[in-house]
């Protein structure tokens, strides 16, 4: 299934622009990266992390910075941005909080 053709929204999560700086420059270039599918620019792109809460989670990696975002399945016009982490520990503690990352959904979303 194509989900890119579908989409018509972009959210970024507050946490995502933080993580980048606030530079709202490098935060639009990423992801129009990610949304032009860009592979170039990465490596492991849209890596299928795991499902929380009716919503697929994926990444992309550029250099260190992991990029965290995640689709609803119920909805995949929408493109949520949840985290760009550096520190490869901090990912993978953030990967294995679904609450933490489902309230953030819940935060964006609404």
């Amino acid at each position: 299934m194509t989900i890119r053709p579908m989409l018509k929204n972009v959210i970024v999560h507050k946490k995502f622009f933080k993580d980048l700086g606030k530079d709202k420059e490098l935060v639009d270039s990423v992801v129009k990266l990610i949304i032009d599918c860009t592979s170039l620019e990465f490596h492991e792109f849209h890596k299928f992390e795991k499902s929380v809460a009716g919503n697929l989670v994926f990444k992309a990696k550029q250099e260190k910075t992991h990029f965290v975002y995640c689709i609803n399945k119920k909805n995949i016009e929408t493109l949520l941005f949840l985290r760009a982490i550096s520190n490869f520990p901090d990912y993978k503690r953030f990967l294995s909080n679904d609450q933490q990352m489902a309230r953030m959904v819940t935060e964006i979303s609404n």
